[in-house]
C-alpha cells in the first residue's frame, strides 16, 4: 500500500545539538509536527554529534568552501571581536556566507526527491542559503509548495548595510514569486512582509515559545538579590542602561543591597563597570533544561532589547522567562510586543531601554518584592498555551490548506 503522509523537507542551519533560539524554533517544528500525516527529513549542517529526533530523518550537509564564518562560544571580549571582524570580512567578500553547504545541500534534496517526492520544502532565514535551496529547488519541481519562514526581518531590518540590503530585496522578489506561503513570528513583522512580498498566497504568525515539560512546586528566594541573563549580546542590545540604573539604585540603597548577576552563555562583549564587576559572574552555554531551571532559580530574569526601528520583536528568551513563573525585568521599547506580553501576563516589570530612571524604579519595585517576600502571580493555564507545540499546530493547519 503506497505510503500517503506528505514528505516535507525543513531546510535550516539552525538545528540541534546546536543551541539557541533558532534551533529551538526549528526543532519544534520537526518534533511536533503530526508524524502520522507527514515523513519529516531534515537538511542541516555538519556537527561532530549528529541528531536525532524521533521518526525524523536529519541530514548534516557539509560546508565545503575555503572562507568561513566562525562558531561563536563563550569568547572573551578581544577573542569575540576578532571574530565578529572575520565575519563581517567573510560577508562582505561572498553575499552568500554558506555558498559551499548551499550547492551540496541543493545537491542532497535532488537525491532525496529521487527516492521519495518532495510535497512542501519549510525553509528558514537567517542564513540566505536556506531560502538559496528552496529556491532552486521549486523553480525545477513546480508541484512542490514552498514555506518560507522568515522569523524575523530580511531586507527590512535596520541591521544591515545598504549593499546586504539590496541584495536580500532580490531575493524577496524571487520568494514573492514562487513561495506558497511565508510565516514570521510577529504579527508587525509579517504585516510589513503582507506589503512587500503581496503575490504570496498565505501568510501565518509562527510565535516561538518554551518547549521544556518542566514543572516547578517550590517557589524560591536566593539568599542575595539575583539576577540572570541567558543569551548573548550584539549591536546595539547591551546593558549600558541597566548598568548605570543598577549603580544608581546601589549607591541610594548602600550596603542594605547585596545582589548577583548571572550571565549564562554570555559572549564578554561590553564594558563591566567597576563598581559591578565583583557581582557579576559569567557562565558558559547550558543545555535548554539546565538554562531554564537556572531562570527558574533566579529572583529576577532580565530582558534587554532597545528600540531600534523594529517592531514586532519579541526574542525568543521571553517565551522561557515566562514559562517558569519568576519575575522579568523588559528593559525594552515599551511600544513593542515584548513589553505588551509582559505587561498582558503580569509577569514583571518594563521600563523604556533609553531611560536610566525608570529602570532603576523597576529594579526597586522587584527588589522589594524580593524583600518582601512577594511571589510573582501569572495565569498558569494561559502559559501554558504558550508551548511551542501549540504554536506548531498553527503552522500544521497552514500546511494542510496548501
Amino acid at each position: 500500500m503506497p505510503d500517503k503522509k506528505k514528505h516535507i523537507v525543513i531546510i535550516t542551519t539552525w538545528f540541534p545539538p546546536k543551541i539557541g533560539v533558532a534551533v529551538n524554533r526549528m526543532a519544534a517544528f520537526a518534533k511536533y509536527l503530526s508524524k502520522e500525516k507527514y515523513q519529516i527529513s531534515v537538511l542541516t549542517t555538519t556537527v561532530v554529534k549528529p541528531s536525532f529526533i524521533e521518526n525524523v530523518t536529519v541530514y548534516h550537509i557539509p560546508n565545503k568552501q575555503l572562507l568561513k564564518i566562525p562558531n561563536f562560544s563563550n569568547d572573551n571580549f578581544m577573542v569575540h571581536k576578532l571574530k565578529v571582524a572575520w565575519k563581517v570580512f567573510v560577508q562582505k567578500i561572498q553575499k552568500n556566507e554558506l555558498e559551499g553547504w548551499t550547492k551540496e545541500s541543493i545537491k542532497k534534496l535532488n537525491e532525496i526527491q529521487s527516492k521519495k517526492p518532495i510535497d512542501i520544502v519549510i525553509s528558514s532565514f537567517s542564513p540566505v542559503a536556506c531560502h538559496l535551496v528552496a529556491l532552486d529547488f521549486v523553480k525545477r519541481n513546480q508541484d512542490t509548495k514552498w514555506i518560507a519562514d522568515m522569523r524575523d526581518e530580511m531586507s527590512m531590518t535596520p541591521l544591515i548595510d545598504e549593499k546586504t540590503k539590496v541584495y536580500y530585496q532580490s531575493i524577496e522578489k524571487e520568494i514573492n514569486k514562487y513561495a506558497t506561503a511565508l510565516t514570521s513570528v510577529s504579527e508587525p513583522i509579517l504585516n510589513d512582509f503582507k506589503k512587500a512580498l503581496p503575490d504570496i498566497p498565505h501568510f501565518e504568525e509562527i510565535r516561538n515559545g518554551y518547549d521544556h515539560e518542566l514543572t516547578f512546586s517550590n517557589y524560591n528566594f536566593n539568599r542575595i538579590f539575583t539576577i540572570t541573563y541567558c543569551g548573548i549580546f550584539y549591536g546595539e542590545i547591551k546593558p549600558h542602561t541597566f548598568f548605570k540604573a543598577l549603580i544608581n539604585y546601589k549607591n541610594l540603597k548602600k550596603s542594605k543591597f547585596d545582589f548577583i548577576i548571572k550571565f549564562i552563555g554570555t559572549p564578554k562583549n561590553f564594558t563591566i563597570p567597576n563598581e559591578l564587576k565583583r557581582h557579576i559572574h559569567f557562565y558558559p552555554k547550558m543545555k535548554s533544561e539546565e538554562a531554564i531551571i537556572e531562570m527558574r532559580n533566579a529572583d529576577v530574569n532580565l530582558l534587554i532589547n532597545p528600540s531600534s526601528g523594529r517592531k514586532g520583536v519579541y526574542t525568543g528568551k521571553l517565551f522561557d522567562y515566562l514559562s517558569v513563573g519568576k519575575p522579568i525585568l523588559g528593559v525594552v521599547d515599551v511600544s513593542d510586543v515584548a513589553a505588551g506580553m509582559i505587561t498582558e501576563y503580569r509577569a514583571g516589570e518594563i521600563a523604556n531601554f533609553d531611560n536610566v530612571l525608570e529602570i532603576e524604579k523597576a529594579i526597586e519595585k522587584l527588589h522589594q518584592n524580593w524583600c518582601n517576600k512577594t511571589k510573582l502571580s501569572m495565569d498558569e493555564e494561559k502559559v501554558k498555551l504558550l508551548h511551542r507545540k501549540h504554536q506548531v499546530k498553527k503552522l500544521e493547519q497552514l500546511i494542510d490548506k496548501l
